[in-house]
């Protein structure tokens, strides 16, 4: 390019004496040997000083526009809020290396599309001098949902706790349900608006507004949904706890066969909540008799707990019970040999024997808890000689146990006997 130049510039004046009728011509040629040297480094900026080239601009944000032709369709964008693209972009350097993301308008037309999953065409708008030679991706994919309201119902979920010996009450929320808005799908994952009360170690009611979310059954936040009203008034009760002890009576027995081995209350006493006025009297609880006529099986009843004006239990889903423990009566037989009868009273110098029986027959009868830990060894029998003179006797069998046993029987209650002197 650089011999280009430097010939057609010794070309126009490469004679420097002239006469003076040459030098008119020479005039106009210097003027258009001007013109195609100007050009010529023109060219030659542009070409080498100034090239044409390709950059990548990422991140580019696409803005969605016709957002209101959605909402005249009662639709809305759901989730994501943030769309991009990467563009490549040819022109000269001077005009690439200079442009700024405020210089490249991306634009998606979301007008004409329907609830749902929609891919929608990138459109960008870049300066005159510059061209777009790709973009990536060339469509995003938008979610559009029904815009719907629904009522929720507000709960109320605390912090920290009362003041010792107090506890709150059941709350009572000015607005019981709040309308909540947004995409369907997201509105219908709502469970609860949930307020959060901050107990703070108060001993005093607490009344005021609180900010509130909504929430998923599993508690979680949701997001993207909206609603008109910002807090929720909430009158909590703060009440004092007081524990006394219930009097109840039982009455019945179980089904034949079984036996209530034992009838007692858990707990033993029972918290209770309210004013001071109101716990301050009581000493004392009183419930409603309890009937375990024919029980086979061990039970247990909540008691029905007569409670005063204002005052309330501070476990209603949880209240004392009384339990009667249910035991079937069981037996158990053993056999006693006359050799194990023990002997007692028999005069010295004298010998004693057993007529007309191989055996004794005993049977010991109690809930099945004593009879399952009983042996033959724990019952012993005996007959008394005492004051009996030489000769045969009808004597009384008589049993003895370390153990209580309720019952026992014996099959034959009396022995005869006949005593003799030792030779």
């Amino acid at each position: 390019m650089k011999n280009f130049i430097s010939d057609v510039f010794n070309n126009v004046f490469k004679k420097k004496n002239r006469s003076s009728n040459d030098k008119k011509g020479a005039s106009g040629m210097t003027k258009i040997a001007s013109i195609i040297i100007a050009i010529v480094l023109w060219m030659y900026v542009i070409g080498e000083v100034n090239p044409e080239i390709l950059s990548e601009i990422k991140n580019i944000e696409v803005k969605l526009v016709n957002i209101e032709k959605l909402e005249q369709a009662g639709l809305v964008v759901m989730g994501q809020d943030y769309y991009a693209v990467n563009i490549k972009v040819k022109g000269r350097r001077s005009d690439v290396v200079n442009i700024t993301s405020q210089d490249i308008n991306a634009i998606a037309d979301i007008r004409g599309f329907g609830k749902g999953e929609s891919s929608i065409p990138v459109e960008i708008n870049l300066p005159s001098n510059l061209e777009v030679e790709s973009i990536n991706p060339i469509q995003i994919k938008v979610t559009l949902d029904e815009v719907v309201r629904r009522s929720k119902p507000v709960q109320i979920q605390y912090t920290g706790s009362a003041a010792q010996g107090y506890i709150h009450g059941t709350p009572v929320i000015d607005q019981p349900e709040i309308m909540v808005s947004g995409p369907e799908t997201y509105v219908k994952s709502v469970e609860n608006v949930v307020a959060t009360v901050d107990l703070n170690s108060t001993d005093q009611d607490i009344h005021q507004k609180f900010t509130f979310v909504m929430v998923d059954s599993e508690g979680k936040e949701v997001l993207g949904v909206q609603s008109e009203e910002k807090y929720v008034s909430v009158n909590v009760p703060i009440f004092r706890v007081k524990s006394v002890p219930v009097n109840v009576n039982t009455v019945g027995v179980a089904a034949e066969g079984f036996e209530i081995v034992s009838v007692i209350q858990i707990p033993s006493r029972v918290d209770i909540m309210g004013r001071d006025e109101d716990l301050e009297p009581i000493k004392r609880l009183d419930a409603q008799q309890i009937s375990f006529e024919g029980i086979a099986v061990t039970s247990e009843i909540p008691l029905d707990i007569n409670l005063p004006e204002n005052v309330k239990l501070v476990n209603p889903n949880n209240p004392p019970r009384v339990r009667a423990t249910v035991e079937a009566i069981k037996n158990k037989v053993s056999f006693y040999s006359p050799e194990e009868i023990q002997i007692q009273g028999l005069t010295e110098g004298y010998s004693v024997e057993i007529l007309g029986t191989n055996s004794i027959k005993l049977t010991a009868e109690d809930i099945e808890s004593v009879i399952e830990t009983l042996s033959k060894e724990d019952i012993t029998i005996s007959i008394d000689l005492n004051n009996l003179e030489e000769g045969e006797h009808s004597v009384r069998v008589t049993w003895l146990s370390d153990k209580e046993i309720k019952t026992v029987k014996m099959e034959e209650e009396t022995v005869d006997v006949r005593i003799s002197k030792v030779e």
